[in-house]
Formats: C-alpha cells, sequence, structure tokens
C-alpha cells in the first residue's frame, strides 16, 4: 500500500538503532573528507569544498526520510564491495595524495557503501532520500587533469581573444600572442588565475547545491547547471575587458589592483543570479507526490551484528594503512642548493609574483636572469 510521507520522519528513523550505523558513516566519510580537504587547503580554486561540506551537512540534517521496511539484506553486499573499493583507493591515496583519479574512487566507493548500509538499516526511501547530499559532495572534488587543463586552456584562449578584438573595436591598439595581450604601455598574460576556472568550478558546485537546497524536480533542474556555465563565462568575459581596459588606460600595474575585487564581486553577481533563477524553477517544477510502499518486514539479524563485520573492516583497514605509512622510516630527504652566476653579464634577481607563491606553497625561493657570452639571455628558478 503507499502512505504519504509525514514530516519528521527522519528523527523517528534516525534515531532507532543509529549508533553504529552513523558510526561507520563516520569512518567512511572522514576518511574521504581528510582526502578531499587536502585539496580545499592547497588549492585556492577548490577552498569552497569546506562549505559544500557544511551545506551536505545541513541537507542531511534537514532531508525528510520517509520511514518504510523495504530493506533488503542484500543491500549488504552491495555496502562490502563498496568498502572495499574505498579501503583499497584509501591506500593508494594515502602515499599519492596529488593523484586526483584515487580520491574520486575513494569518494565512489564511499557512496556506494553508503547507500548499501543506508538500504540495508533503514530502508530504500531513505537510501534515495540520501543520495542528493552524497552527490552534492561530489562537486567539491577536484577536476580530474584530463578535464580541468583542456577547460583552462579553453577559457584562457577564448578570453584572450574577445579582449583583444574587443580593444581593437573601441581603439584601442592590441595584439595577441598566445595567451599574451600586447598592448601600447605593457603585456597582460591570460593566465590560470584570469581564466575564469575558479568561477567556472564554485558556479557549477552553487548550481547542484541550491537544486538539492529547493528540491528542483527533474528534467527542471538541468537547466540551472547550464545557466551557471553560460554565465560563470560571461562573467568572466566581462572580467578580463574591465582589466584589460584598465591596463590601456592606467598601465598594467592597474591589474594587481581590481584584479580580486572584480573578481569577487562578479562571483557574488553570478551567485545572486542564480539563486534567483533556482527560486523561479522551483516554482515552475511539478508537484511530486511523494508516497512510499511499505512492505512488511523481513525477519534478520541485528543490526549490531549485521554491521559489526563492515564496521571491523573499515576501521581495521584506515588504522593498518596510516600505521603502515607512520611507522615506515623515513627516507632521508635530498638537499638540492642552486648557486647563480651573479659574476655573468647583466645578472640580475628576480621577484616572485605574490599570485605564482600562493599557487605554488613552497618554503623558500629564489630566481634570476642573466647573459651568457654569446649573447643568449637566461632565466633561472629555484623553489624549495
Amino acid at each position: 500500500m503507499s502512505v504519504p510521507v509525514h514530516e519528521g520522519a527522519a528523527r523517528t528513523v534516525l534515531r532507532k538503532e543509529a549508533l553504529p550505523t552513523w558510526l561507520l558513516l563516520a569512518v567512511i566519510w572522514g576518511g574521504v573528507t581528510y582526502s578531499a580537504a587536502q585539496y580545499w587547503t592547497a588549492l585556492p580554486q577548490y577552498a569552497y569544498g569546506w562549505i559544500l561540506l557544511g551545506m551536505c551537512l545541513y541537507l542531511i540534517w534537514r532531508e525528510d526520510y520517509p520511514k518504510d521496511n523495504d530493506r533488503s539484506v542484500n543491500a549488504g553486499w552491495i555496502a562490502a564491495a563498496g568498502l572495499i573499493i574505498f579501503l583499497i583507493a584509501y591506500i593508494i591515496a594515502r602515499p599519492n595524495v596529488d593523484w586526483r583519479p584515487a580520491v574520486w574512487t575513494l569518494t565512489l566507493g564511499a557512496v556506494i557503501a553508503s547507500a548499501g548500509l543506508v538500504w540495508m538499516v533503514w530502508g530504500r526511501a531513505q537510501m534515495k532520500a540520501a543520495i542528493v547530499p552524497m552527490g552534492v559532495f561530489l562537486f567539491a572534488l577536484p577536476w580530474p587533469m584530463r578535464i580541468e587543463l583542456p577547460v583552462t586552456q579553453f577559457l584562457m584562449s577564448a578570453g584572450a581573444l574577445i579582449a583583444v578584438e574587443t580593444l581593437n573595436a573601441f581603439g584601442h591598439l592590441a595584439l595577441l600572442t598566445g595567451n599574451i595581450i600586447i598592448l601600447e604601455n605593457g603585456a597582460v598574460g591570460m593566465d590560470v588565475a584570469c581564466s575564469g576556472i575558479k568561477s567556472l568550478q564554485a558556479s557549477l558546485a552553487a548550481a547542484v547545491l541550491l537544486i538539492a537546497f529547493f528540491r528542483i524536480a527533474w528534467p527542471v533542474c538541468l537547466w540551472l547547471p547550464l545557466i551557471a556555465v553560460l554565465m560563470a563565462f560571461f562573467l568572466n568575459v566581462c572580467r578580463a575587458l574591465l582589466l584589460a581596459f584598465l591596463a590601456a588606460r592606467e598601465g598594467t600595474a592597474a591589474i594587481e589592483r581590481w584584479h580580486d575585487p572584480a573578481g569577487w564581486s562578479l562571483l557574488a553577481m553570478n551567485f545572486a543570479f542564480l539563486l534567483i533563477i533556482a527560486a523561479r524553477l522551483r516554482d515552475r517544477a511539478p508537484a511530486v507526490n511523494k508516497t512510499v510502499k511499505i512492505s512488511q518486514p523481513t525477519a534478520s539479524k541485528p543490526v549490531v551484528l549485521r554491521l559489526a563485520p563492515l564496521l571491523i573492516l573499515a576501521a581495521s583497514g584506515l588504522v593498518a594503512t596510516e600505521i603502515w605509512y607512520r611507522m615506515r622510516p623515513a627516507t632521508p630527504a635530498i638537499v638540492w642548493t642552486v648557486r647563480w652566476p651573479e659574476n655573468a653579464t647583466g645578472f640580475r634577481t628576480i621577484p616572485i609574483p605574490s599570485a605564482a607563491a600562493d599557487l605554488l606553497r613552497f618554503d623558500k625561493s629564489s630566481s634570476a636572469t642573466w647573459k651568457t657570452l654569446d649573447a643568449y639571455e637566461w632565466t633561472g628558478f629555484f623553489f624549495e
């Protein structure tokens, strides 16, 4: 039979014998968060992952988990398979923190394990509801390099080309060399910071979060990510044009003053626009009659006995991995040094730009330029 979903069903379902299940979920997603947080901390374009994590926790707390008895003992095998994938990926990701496929495999294993676990303990309806915040969390992960690099190169090239054509149309002489805009009073480089990849990633994450927050139904929800991509590209082109015009009129020093304020202002405009669109799409979405099929509960082992093997496997796997990598003797570090040819012709040191320092996160650095006897000019960089 079908019965309507009642508000507050989540409180009743999640309190009943919930401690072992929540403990296992905390172990799994604690490992995922530990691996993803290293990207959120090291790479500025993924710093929004901390905000997305908090919003995912809010969505889990807010979600209406309908109460039903449609549980499956076989879902335990799904949870076990996902847990094995999670542990294998964690063993690989632990020493290879910068290998993004390992983090993705780790998270997908956690999603499979969590879905099977919730289905086994609380039922299929709760599993479907829990999939939403887990899907939102995927957008906090770093993009694979095979996707991020081509997208970044396209955004840099397209932004630079549009900026040059617009400058020439308004009477400012500009030439394009690669991703560098040559002006009469200097050069403007369309580097990664100006590519718009940060705003594109943040806009997509915001769009998916708003879909989950407003519960926008399928297929109406597909419009929001598409609008987010178009808005991110359009606003980044506007920022590139603004900086290029400022550089043409006031010199390249104006870029340093206006780069970050322009970026944050346009990002706020983008989010506000997406918020308005999401609210309109929610009003246009067809109403969904949320009913749940209640079946007779099947006899099974107590929850603690069913979860004990999975909990032991997850905890022992994570602990063993940490012990293995922490107790192994450390390899002696190789000390690198550099000795610049200070007596060479035209030798001078070069300061490292602050944007490069924020991106590379080195402890020590030095750079210099000089000329050799055959009139070749050399530039060297050393980072430690």
